[in-house]
């Protein structure tokens, strides 16, 4: 397994793609910071925090969804993998390990550009500050990491690119999320099942972030977010056996 996870990042990091995407972003942020100059403090780090990691899933976690998962579909690199010897469990854990590694990164490198942002303009942020954009920054973290755990059961299930990256992105938007709440709130379900609205994997991770803020771990809502990254897994491994490779 770490032999395929150094060889995925030494692949992701090879990507002009990558620089090119990421520089993208940062240079539009960037310009939106500058452009505001006369407008802002110290302390609107944390407005921009709250803005622009509520778009990270989509922007930042669409993008290494589709490079660590979609690119093997698209290049047959499964069945190459496979036929190597590697066991689908050992693939299915090495990208969830690679989605927390990417992510992790990634979302610290976007939280430390914005502290050298503001302080290059001559703002620079206050310890409480600084705490907030990171509890963002983990918020957005946690929700791609178990976003692209679920979207890969349909990644080894249907082994269509397009199909898991528009159900990817209904994930980060929120759509399916809502979808279920109002499903949740039917009579017929509520009647016997109130509140599982609040076991819906974004609570959760709100909790989580509360949790955090407060100095202390939410044990239950971090149980549950286990759960659903292990019962992701699961479903995918069974998903990926029952699948027949295409070549």
């Amino acid at each position: 397994m770490l032999r395929y996870i150094h060889a995925e990042l030494y692949r992701v990091f090879r990507k002009k793609s990558f620089y090119i995407y990421f520089g993208a972003l940062a240079l539009l942020y960037g310009f939106f910071v500058l452009i505001r100059t006369n407008g802002i403090g110290a302390e609107s780090i944390t407005n921009d925090a709250t803005q622009v990691f509520a778009y990270m899933p989509v922007l930042v976690g669409g993008y290494l969804f589709a490079v660590l998962y979609c690119d093997d579909l698209r290049s047959k690199n499964l069945a190459t993998l496979i036929g190597y010897g590697m066991q689908k469990t050992t693939i299915v854990l090495a990208k969830l390990v690679l989605s927390v590694l990417l992510n992790g990164l990634i979302f610290t490198l976007i939280s430390l550009f914005m502290f050298a942002l503001y302080s290059l303009i001559g703002y620079i942020p206050s310890a409480p500050a600084v705490n907030e954009v990171f509890l963002h920054a983990l918020k957005a973290a946690l929700l791609v990491i178990v976003y692209a755990a679920i979207t890969g059961v349909v990644v080894y299930g249907m082994q269509r690119s397009t199909f898991a990256v528009v159900f990817y992105i209904l994930l980060s938007l929120g759509v399916i999320g809502q979808l279920m709440m109002a499903v949740f709130g039917w009579d017929v379900i509520s009647s016997f099942a109130p509140n599982l609205s609040n076991h819906l994997v974004s609570n959760i991770v709100v909790n989580l972030t509360i949790g955090a803020t407060d100095g202390a771990v939410s044990w239950p809502s971090l149980i549950e977010y286990g759960a659903y990254i292990a019962g992701a897994c699961a479903l995918s491994v069974v998903a990926f056996r029952r699948k027949e490779l295409e070549f």
